[in-house]
């Protein structure tokens, strides 16, 4: 489903050239060098972005999904282990297996898409029929997967948007998250995100911002902190990024 004319199409996901297939009959993707990594791994390596790395990563990642939907595509899977880190610290969105198209409108559930996802990202209307039904894959559930990646990266928790130290074996709590909307911890420093990332952890789909309107609120906050500097930002992820491969 994803191709190198949709790659060229959206900046902020990974660059496809196109395919190939090996001497053996195995195919393999033509792709643009990304050798930092993934995002997880940087979240790994350092302590806690600051908060104006954490706007701009919230911005690219924003951009992709927002990009994505642009094109009628529902990502279905979104986390930091599926963003990879570009050279200069950008993000772009990888790992399209599940990557599905939707019909008819932009919210309107498409009963032949099969549940995918990764259980900690996915939307209560998702992990209602987790494991193996089938489910609506939609662009809200795709912007509560993203609030929920940003959330990590602002916080550097992997256990949120559930309390901290959650035990990822005890299924209960998240299967009935549908019932109590999940708190986003305070973030003093990004208050117009945290407002933000409430709204799109909304236990209504339909209450939920789009993926284009958090790109917009990330921009607006970016370009209104005074600390912000593409110089600082580029050497601050140099500096954690300084063990991963060149």
């Amino acid at each position: 489903m994803f191709t190198a004319g949709l790659s060229k199409r959206c900046k902020h996901v990974l660059h496809v050239h196109g395919w190939s297939e090996t001497d053996d009959g195995q195919l393999c993707l033509v792709m643009g060098k990304y050798g930092r990594g993934t995002l997880q791994e940087l979240l790994d390596e350092c302590e806690r972005l600051p908060p104006q790395h954490v706007l701009r990563v919230s911005l690219d990642m924003a951009s992709g999904v927002a990009e994505l939907h642009a094109q009628n595509m529902v990502y279905n899977d979104l986390k930091p282990d599926n963003c990879l880190v570009e050279a200069d610290g950008g993000i772009v969105l990888a790992d399209f297996g599940v990557l599905k198209p939707l019909s008819n409108s932009n919210r309107a559930p498409t009963s032949t898409i099969t549940q995918y996802g990764s259980p900690l990202f996915m939307a209560p209307e998702k992990l209602a029929s987790w494991p193996g039904a089938r489910q609506a894959a939609t662009f809200a559930a795709d912007v509560w997967a993203l609030a929920v990646s940003i959330l990590q990266v602002a916080t550097n928790d992997p256990t949120l948007p559930y309390s901290s130290g959650f035990d990822m074996e005890d299924m209960d709590k998240m299967l009935n998250i549908d019932k109590e909307l999940p708190e986003v911890p305070q973030l003093s420093e990004l208050p117009g995100l945290q407002q933000l990332l409430q709204r799109c952890l909304a236990l209504d789909p339909d209450a939920r911002p789009s993926a284009a309107e958090v790109r917009e609120v990330s921009l607006n906050a970016s370009e209104s902190s005074q600390a912000f500097s593409w110089m600082v930002y580029c050497k601050a992820m140099r500096t954690c990024m300084h063990s991963f491969p060149n």
